[in-house]
């Protein structure tokens, strides 16, 4: 008997009825020439059948592409009945002889019970086989698309696989759904994971992928730490473990598979790390201080705080780096970088562009670069105040788009030999309110750095803590992190109440200083004093509430010792004021023949005072182009440098022979060796 599925639609698109009474000849005849033993009782598939026409009636499927899909699934699998939700497992078919160990792993670690396979596919023991004409072949290990999940801030999908390697441990495996299409470049990463392929070319294996339609939903986030969800939960990402994540609802699949890996892992106990590196701190407050900087990021991420950066600087042998490696332990190794031991401190010897990912890759997470000193150029203050800004710059993406850009949320820690203001203006750097007011410029001592117990020298203190700082590492931010999710996700209104005790305990600190920008930095101390106050709170640090006070107002009283009484206009009148000296020889008599002279400006009287009078457009380079002009000539006016001798105005017209009217800026000549 021949039934032909070449019938058309009717107008409407539907399917025809007598497509429809068709179904059950068709499901016969499959039968039939496939030779199955095993049946279902003809009415019950009609039934289903009958129902699935009705469902590709409602999609516009064409009806020869349905009665086909109908063969196909009837020379297969006749005893197939999928559900329309995609939920029926193993244990709805009598066929499915997986091993009892394998199917209890890999039902843990999907998080519930092995799905039914598709069409034509079959588990036997620990593999996959596919149902070949002549019998079942077997395809490779057992493997399983556990869920979808989808990232909302790049628009993209990725799948979870799920399988056993070699040694039959679970391999929870994300990646890109677009590389389920890149059959060479899958089956190359899957053979890497310790996944087994015995059919060469692995086309079953991409057939068998690509018709399982799991049905639980993720969230994929592509940069670590602290995440929320689109419920509003936060979760923690580190090192590609999800922190808070009890019911899978997270992914984590990182952009591109050679991007820079932060070195953080962990070794040892919270205990062990707690008695080993950070008890023997206790006596010293710049590395209680440092210990209390490590747990600040998550903190002002959550609270929606702005970044800032701690530069630590002195002579040599003063205890910078062991504050380093001291901060370092808490999230990875703490080995020293000078000895080239396995650390997560990193160098200053970066290009911009690498120091971007780095940062994305310590999100949520403090950056520590050693020795600022090996900076190259006077954009140093350009790239600390991008760390702390949080967003690298925009690219060019594939068909001259825009691509995408790197962002992070971290507190960068700096050391040098000088502060970082000085290092500024020594590579004739610009200097900011904004750099005074986001970096805390803190110089520090062997005193208070490295002090020791009775009987013990600081260098020998130093030297056990650096040796611990390789022995234990990792567990403190770790625990920390934990702990802090856990209460955010138990106590609601928890950030609330944060923020009201960090305010007032900010105001405490604004009020010992004066300026604006002095003010807006003193605040950081608040936030690092009550980083220090929860990880007590958390059982992570093991100090007293007093120690953390003491330690971080040993640091702030450091800082103020060291504030210099300018701000960034006075830093840029001190530009302006070395410019005009080095160059006085360039300003000449108005009534010679400026036509002829190569000139800056001029040398004039007004009102019986020598002057030096020049364009604006003479201080092109000498001012920051993001410190407004008028702001430096108001505090020249101020000081009484600037001869303002009109009401409206900071300009004077003057007529100079060969050039015209001029408008022109009229400092007195004294200005220069004020």
């Amino acid at each position: 008997m021949s039934n032909s599925v070449n019938h058309q639609s009717e107008g409407d698109g539907s399917f025809p009825a007598t497509d429809k009474l068709m179904l059950s000849n068709v499901t016969h005849e499959v039968e039939s020439g496939a030779g199955e033993s095993q049946q279902l009782d003809d009415s019950y598939k009609e039934s289903f059948l009958m129902m699935l026409a009705e469902k590709a009636d409602e999609k516009g499927v064409e009806p020869e592409k349905f009665f086909s899909q109908v063969q196909q699934y009837l020379k297969f699998m006749p005893d197939y009945i999928p559900s329309f939700d995609d939920e029926q497992t193993i244990e709805d078919d009598s066929r499915m002889q997986i091993d009892a160990h394998v199917k209890r792993k890999l039902g843990d670690a999907l998080g519930g019970s092995i799905p039914k396979p598709p069409p034509g596919f079959r588990y036997i023991s620990d593999s996959l086989y596919f149902e070949a004409a002549s019998g079942p072949e077997v395809v490779s290990s057992l493997i399983f698309a556990g869920s979808r999940g989808y990232n909302a801030e790049t628009g993209e999908w990725a799948v979870r696989l799920v399988f056993l390697d070699h040694s039959g441990d679970p391999v929870i495996m994300d990646i890109p759904a677009q590389l389920m299409q890149k059959q060479g470049e899958l089956v190359k990463l899957l053979l890497s994971k310790g996944f087994r392929i015995f059919r060469t070319g692995g086309k079953e294996l991409k057939e068998y992928l690509m018709s399982v339609n799991p049905t639980k939903r993720m969230q994929v986030f592509h940069r670590q730490g602290l995440v929320t969800s689109r419920e509003g939960y936060h979760y923690f990402i580190l090192n590609g473990e999800v922190i808070g994540d009890e019911d899978a609802e997270i992914m984590y699949l990182p952009q591109g598979t050679n991007g820079y890996r932060a070195n953080s892992a962990d070794k040892g106990t919270l205990d062990q790390w707690k008695a080993n590196v950070a008890a023997p701190c206790s006596r010293s407050p710049m590395l209680i201080f440092m210990l209390c900087v490590a747990f600040v990021p998550i903190i002002t991420k959550a609270l929606g705080r702005s970044s800032f950066a701690v530069a630590l600087h002195s002579e040599s042998s003063s205890g910078k780096t062991t504050g380093l490696q001291v901060c370092a332990s808490t999230i990875g190794p703490g080995g020293d970088p000078s000895r080239n031991q396995l650390t997560c401190i990193n160098n200053c010897r970066h290009t911009n562009n690498h120091l971007e990912v780095v940062a994305q890759a310590y999100d949520s997470q403090p950056l520590l670069l050693d020795e600022i000193g090996m900076s190259e150029g006077k954009d140093v203050g350009q790239m600390l105040y991008m760390l702390i800004d949080g967003r690298g710059k925009g690219r060019m993406g594939p068909g001259a788009g825009s691509g995408a850009y790197h962002s992070w949320h971290t507190i960068p820690v700096v050391t040098g030999e000088q502060s970082f203001l000085s290092f500024i203006r020594a590579k004739d750097g610009s200097l900011k309110n904004g750099h005074i007011a986001r970096v805390l410029d803190i110089p520090v001592s062997q005193e208070t750095m490295i002090v020791p117990g009775v009987g013990q020298t600081g260098a020998a203190l130093a030297d056990m803590i650096k040796e611990q700082c390789l022995e234990y590492y990792g567990t403190a931010f770790k625990s920390f992190t934990k702990d802090f999710i856990d209460t955010a996700t138990k106590e609601h209104g928890w950030f609330s109440s944060l923020k009201d005790e960090l305010e007032t305990l900010a105001q405490s600190f604004r009020s010992k200083v004066d300026r604006s920008h002095e003010k807006r930095a003193a605040e950081h101390f608040a936030v690092i004093r009550f980083a220090g106050k929860l990880a007590v709170n958390f059982g992570v640090l093991p100090f007293s509430q007093d120690g953390i006070i003491n330690a971080v107002d040993t640091a702030f009283e450091a800082w103020c010792g060291g504030l210099e009484d300018k701000d960034e206009l006075e830093y840029a009148i001190d530009g302006v004021r070395e410019y005009l000296s080095r160059n006085q020889h360039a300003f000449i008599n108005p009534q010679a023949d400026a036509g002829s002279t190569r000139h800056l400006g001029y040398k004039m009287q007004e009102n019986g005072v020598e002057c030096l009078a020049f364009e604006e457009a003479t201080l092109d380079g000498v001012l920051d182009p993001t410190i407004r002009r008028n702001r430096v000539y108001s505090r020249l006016h101020e000081q009484g440098a600037l001869l303002k001798l009109s009401d409206d105005r900071y300009t004077v017209r003057r007529t100079v022979p060969g050039k015209g009217n001029l408008k022109l800026i009229v400092l007195r000549l004294d200005f220069l060796s004020a």
